[in-house]
C-alpha cells in the first residue's frame, strides 16, 4: 500500500477548507485593517481623554473665569466641533488614501493567475492583469468609504448621547471602543476577507480567458464542525485532523447550490462568487483536458474517502452495541 505524504494530505485538507488557498493574503489584509483601526482608536482616545474634545469635564467641575465662556458653551456647538474633528480623524485613518488596499489586491489577482497557470500547465507570467486589480481596488475603496461614513455617524451619536447623559470622557471612550469593534473593524475584516477571494478568482478568470477556457465550474468550500474531545484520532498536525474529519463537515449550502448548477460560460461567471461574506469558493476549468489532478492527489482523496466511510461504519457499530446493552 502506498504511504501518502503528509504534504499531500495537507494539500487536500487546505483545498477543501479554502479552495482559493488565500489564507496568507487574507491574514495580511486583516493586519492592515487592524493597524488602521488601532490608529483611529489612539487618535480618538487622545481627543476625548487628553483634550476633552466635547468639553465633558467642564460640565461638572468649577471652571476658572478665563474658561467660563467655554464652560457655558451650548451642546449644539460642542457637537458641531466634535463632528468636524471626527470626520477628519476617521477619513485619515480608515478611508485615506482611497487605494490603500491596492497592493494586496494586486497580489491576490497575481496569485489567481499563478494558480490558473499551475492548473492549466501553462506559463502565464506575462499576462497583464493591472486593469483587473485597478477595478477591484476602486470598488473596494468605495466600500471602505461607506464603512468610514457609518463609523463617523455612530461616533457622533456616541458623543451626542454623552452630552445628553452628562457622561464622563471615560464613559464616552468605552462606547467609542464598542463602535470601533462592532462597526468599523468587523465590517472591514469581512470586506477584506471577501475581497481577497474575489481578487484571486478574478485573476483565475483572466488567466482562463487568456488560455482559451470557455466554461468554468465552482469548487465549494467546506465548513468545519467541532471535533469532539474524545476523538479517536490524535494527530499532531492540525491539517491532518482537518483531512480526517472532512467527511463530517458540511459544504456551504449556498455555495453547493451554485456549484451544482454549473458549469457556467466564463463570461457569465464573474459575479457568482464570492457568494456571501467570507466565501472561499474558487473557479476551476471545465471540459479542458489540461486541467487534471496528479495521481498522488487523486490517490490521497480516495484514501481519505475510505477512511471517512470506515469511521462512519465504526460509529454505526458503536451505536448498535450501545442499543443492545441498554435493552439488556
Amino acid at each position: 500500500m502506498t504511504v501518502l505524504q503528509p504534504v499531500v494530505l495537507r494539500q487536500i485538507g487546505q483545498r477543501r477548507r479554502d479552495p482559493t488557498r488565500s489564507v496568507a493574503l487574507r491574514k495580511h489584509a486583516r493586519t492592515l485593517v487592524n493597524a488602521r483601526v488601532y490608529e483611529l482608536n489612539r487618535n480618538l482616545r487622545s481627543a476625548f481623554l487628553e483634550h476633552d474634545l466635547p468639553n465633558l469635564k467642564g460640565r461638572g467641575e468649577q471652571a476658572l473665569p478665563s474658561s467660563l465662556a467655554r464652560w457655558v458653551e451650548p451642546d449644539g456647538s460642542r457637537l458641531e466641533r466634535s463632528e468636524e474633528m471626527l470626520r477628519q480623524m476617521v477619513e485619515m485613518s480608515i478611508a485615506s488614501p482611497a487605494n490603500w488596499m491596492g497592493e494586496v489586491i494586486g497580489a491576490a489577482v497575481d496569485r489567481g493567475v499563478a494558480q490558473a497557470s499551475v492548473e492549466m500547465r501553462a506559463l502565464l507570467g506575462s499576462l497583464d492583469v493591472s486593469e483587473v486589480s485597478r477595478l477591484l481596488t476602486t470598488i473596494t475603496g468605495q466600500e471602505v468609504r461607506g464603512i468610514s461614513s457609518e463609523t463617523q455617524r455612530r461616533l457622533l451619536r456616541n458623543v451626542a448621547k454623552s452630552l445628553e447623559n452628562n457622561q464622563s470622557p471615560f464613559g464616552l471612550m468605552k462606547e467609542v471602543r464598542k463602535t470601533l469593534e462592532k462597526v468599523t473593524r468587523q465590517r472591514l475584516i469581512v470586506l477584506v476577507n471577501t475581497t481577497m477571494v474575489k481578487a484571486v478568482n478574478a485573476g483565475k478568470l483572466a488567466a482562463y480567458r487568456a488560455n482559451g477556457v470557455k466554461r468554468v465550474g465552482i469548487e465549494p468550500e467546506w465548513l468545519p464542525k467541532m471535533i469532539s474531545r474524545d476523538s479517536r484520532h490524535h494527530w499532531s498536525d492540525e491539517a491532518m485532523v482537518n483531512v480526517l474529519t472532512a467527511g463530517d463537515d458540511d459544504v456551504c449550502e449556498e455555495c453547493q447550490d451554485i456549484a451544482e448548477s454549473g458549469p457556467y460560460e466564463i463570461d457569465e461567471a464573474g459575479g457568482l462568487i464570492p457568494a456571501h461574506p467570507n466565501c472561499r469558493c474558487a473557479f476551476v476549468p471545465v471540459d479542458d483536458e489540461r486541467f487534471a489532478e496528479s495521481e498522488e492527489v487523486k490517490e490521497a482523496e480516495e484514501w481519505i474517502e475510505r477512511e471517512e466511510e470506515k469511521e462512519r461504519d465504526d460509529d454505526d457499530d458503536d451505536d448498535d452495541d450501545g442499543k443492545k446493552k441498554r435493552r439488556r
